[in-house]
């Protein structure tokens, strides 16, 4: 299979897993912990087959990769929280916030020049943003969308945060593609089962309906979709993988109209198109400067 292919799906995959978790009924922090420990079942496996194979883990594999957990933890609580506050495509669209945060959390970081083009790109994202959210909306598509905007903006920070610290323990040894991901996974599920019971006490009630949903989740939007993102990114150009990856929010609108038959309003509509089309200006590929002269 071609890797753009598999790219495409690893990203269709990820961008329906709002929708399975919104039709699961799930609270907040119930649909996030079962995502993460039912996906550990093969994640696991996979972590230990890996061991055998390239031996143990550095210090800074361990430290970044249960780091990037709990930047994971509290990205899917977040989300889930907007998933029912303002809607599953609305969500997936607001945690694009993180193609801004990410490469400023780089130079806060390792002082990388940020390009021009982000630059030039937050003025016009911030605003589609907050239209997405609900601002200026008489009518949206939930009924906290004040709130869920807030979540899902904070969400989308807190995975540009996962997405630096996975990226420096996949770095140390490009050879595990599994650790990293099982790691903050397991660093997920740690944290979330700790502040459950202060934030909210996991639902172990649910009907098989949500259940089945919550598997699915697991197995098709974080073990499935995080490795077919992983290999597919490997193998072709970064600028183009940063493209396709806007497939998933554009897949996640596309189910919630259709599926859950969320209906955003114009001005929603708008802020859609710029928050998407800013991730794509963002994502386009930065010529050298002698081809920008030819």
């Amino acid at each position: 299979m071609r890797p753009v292919l598999i790219l495409i799906i690893g990203c269709v995959l990820a961008g329906g897993a709002s929708t399975m978790l919104k039709l699961s009924g799930a609270e907040p922090v119930t649909g996030a912990f079962f995502r993460c420990l039912f996906a550990m079942f093969p994640l696991g496996v996979a972590w230990a087959v890996e061991r055998v194979r390239f031996g143990k883990l550095s210090r800074t594999e361990w430290t970044f990769g249960l780091l990037s957990g709990l930047f994971l933890a509290l990205d899917y609580m977040l989300f889930n929280q907007a998933i029912l506050d303002s809607g599953a495509s609305i969500a997936t669209v607001l945690i694009g916030a993180q193609v801004v945060v990410y490469p400023f959390l780089v130079w806060l970081i390792h002082r990388a020049p940020v390009a021009q083009k982000f630059i030039l790109g937050v003025p016009v994202m911030l605003p589609g943003l907050a239209l997405t959210a609900g601002l200026g909306s008489s009518v949206t598509t939930g009924p906290h969308p004040l709130r869920g905007g807030v979540c899902g903006i904070l969400a989308g920070v807190f995975f540009a945060g996962y997405l630096y610290c996975n990226r420096v323990a996949s770095l140390h040894d490009r050879r595990r593609m599994f650790t990293p991901v099982a790691l903050g996974t397991f660093g997920s599920v740690v944290v979330i089962a700790t502040v459950a019971p202060v934030v909210q006490p996991l639902n172990f009630g649910l009907d098989g309906t949500a259940w089945v949903l919550l598997i699915a989740t697991a197995m098709l939007g974080q073990f499935l979709a995080f490795v077919l993102i992983g290999r597919g990114s490997a193998d072709v150009s970064a600028d183009t993988a940063a493209s396709l990856l806007l497939v998933q929010p554009m897949s996640a609108v596309v189910l919630g109209m259709v599926v859950l038959t969320e209906r955003p309003t114009l001005l929603q509509f708008l802020g859609i198109l710029l928050t998407l089309a800013t991730v794509g200006f963002l994502s386009l590929p930065t010529l050298p400067p002698s081809v920008r002269k030819a």
